[in-house]
């Protein structure tokens, strides 16, 4: 159920007077909790108002015309199950027009055949009851709610967070040609250095293989002479 909005009275108390084609503005009570909508009461009350208002007309286009707008009025309460507490229709159907609004509020049930829509329980009922809003932030997103006659709805497109969109430029593919070049050059000087390290390390090797070599010789050579020494 969605909020009635004040623009959508306006829109209605704005709409162009018809003489010839009447609208049907229709409030009805749906309170579950009243005694008198046991059982569908509210059909009721509504087929008693509307017979009162055919009594009351003696043009037979008129009449016809009013045939038609009660027929869709029937047909709404009958097929469509009550969403809230009041029911409010407005219909011409020789203009093509129809207005359905469901309150969370109590209305009395009234019927209305006039050039304009009857807007005027609306009008009160926006005075009586004011809207509030709610923000609801947390640190990546924020909700906005809208509260009027005890209905709550939120604003989906209130808040959005914009398109991230990543833009190339002559001066960021600059800088970025600039670090590769920087990278291959510090790759490219360091190569002789590792070089150099690698012979330096293997001439230390053969250096010191070379002293091993030339010590195991000489004691060799000791061990034989005291070999021939003895008797």
């Amino acid at each position: 159920m969605m909020v009635l909005q004040p623009h959508s009275i306006r829109e209605l108390s704005e709409r162009p007077m018809r003489p010839e084609s009447p609208v049907l503005s229709v409030y009805l009570d749906f309170d579950p909790s009243a005694p008198t909508n046991r059982r569908g009461g509210y059909k009721l009350a509504l087929e008693e108002m509307l017979k009162q208002i055919e009594t009351q007309l003696t043009e037979d286009s008129k009449r016809r015309h009013f045939h038609e707008d009660a027929a869709w009025t029937r047909k709404q309460v009958e097929l469509n199950m009550p969403k809230g507490r009041s029911l409010v229709l407005f219909c011409d159907a020789s203009d093509n027009f129809f207005y359905r609004q469901d309150l969370a509020i109590r209305l009395a049930n009234q019927v209305w055949y006039g050039d304009t829509p009857y807007t005027r329980p609306l009008v009160q009922a926006v005075n009586e009851h004011e809207r509030y809003g709610v923000v609801l932030v947390d640190k990546e997103n924020a909700r906005f709610f809208v509260f009027s006659m005890q209905t709550i709805e939120e604003l989906d497109k209130a808040f959005q967070t914009p398109a991230v969109r990543h833009r190339r430029t002559a001066g960021s593919d600059h800088l970025r040609s600039q670090m590769t070049l920087q990278s291959r050059t510090i790759a490219s000087t360091s190569s002789p250095d590792r070089q150099s390290c690698r012979r330096s390390s293997a001439a230390r090797r053969w250096s010191t293989a070379s002293t091993r070599s030339a010590s195991t010789r000489a004691t060799c050579r000791s061990a034989r002479r005291s070999c021939a020494a003895r008797p």
